[in-house]
Order: C-alpha cells, then sequence, then structure tokens
C-alpha cells in the first residue's frame, strides 16, 4: 500500500493526472469516464482506489511526456478511449488530444488523422495488445 503520493513514482502520477484531464475535458465527469480511468489504474498500473484518488487531488505532479513511440502512442490511446466512455467525444476532448500529440512531437501534418485514427480505435476500446496490432 502506498501511503503518500510522494511514494509513487512521479511519472505514473503524472500520467495518471494527465488521463484525469481527459475526463475532466467535457467539464462532465461521467460515471463512464472515471469507471475507465479507474479501471487502467488497476489493470495497467495495479494502483488501489485510494491510491488515485491522491493522484488526482494532488497540485504536484508535473507533466508526463512518455520517452519511447510506443509508450506515447499508448498513452494517447488511453486519452481517446477515455474520451468515448461517456459514449459521445466533444470538441474539448479532441482538442486536448490534439495539444498532447503537439506536446509529444508529433508533427503537425500528422495530427488531424492520427487523432481520427486513435479516436477511431478508442471507441472500440481495444486492449493495448490488440490496439498495438494496427500500429505494428
Amino acid at each position: 500500500m502506498i501511503n503518500d503520493v510522494n511514494d509513487v513514482n512521479m511519472d505514473l502520477t503524472s500520467y495518471f493526472a494527465n488521463l484525469y484531464s481527459m475526463v475532466m475535458a467535457d467539464n462532465d465527469k461521467s460515471d463512464e469516464e472515471m469507471i475507465l480511468l479507474y479501471r487502467i489504474g488497476k489493470e495497467q498500473f495495479k494502483l488501489t482506489e485510494e491510491e488515485m484518488d491522491r493522484m488526482i487531488i494532488t497540485d504536484e505532479t508535473l507533466y508526463y511526456i512518455p520517452t519511447s513511440e510506443k509508450d506515447k502512442l499508448l498513452y494517447l490511446y488511453d486519452m481517446a478511449r477515455i474520451a468515448w466512455a461517456d459514449g459521445k467525444v466533444v470538441p474539448t476532448e479532441r482538442d486536448l488530444l490534439k495539444r498532447t500529440m503537439e506536446r509529444f512531437g508529433v508533427s503537425q501534418d500528422n495530427i488531424d488523422d492520427l487523432t481520427d485514427f486513435l479516436l477511431e480505435k478508442g471507441q472500440e476500446n481495444l486492449s493495448h495488445e490488440e490496439f498495438l496490432k494496427y500500429v505494428s
């Protein structure tokens, strides 16, 4: 059990907090989006609900930028899955996905097509392994 948010790897904390920003992008924290966010935390990072609660409320997180191209793509895919979790994608969620791509260094020429692809696959809610079959 993690006793303090500082005991959690800061990259992980940032990753999770940044995914939470996708939940809040449409100013409507839906149950479906929160359920998916917590499922990602539990399945991918083995976090408890209490640990995730603390990560969301901390203001000490820094913006997480994955180091590998694969990790960047999976992170963006998780954002797309969260955007679809409530059954709709609103412009602010699409914009946040695009801004994150810019931060990750994705070429401006590729952002629109990659956004469409990620949101298409995000709607399917594939596992990481299944998703990677489309990009390998």
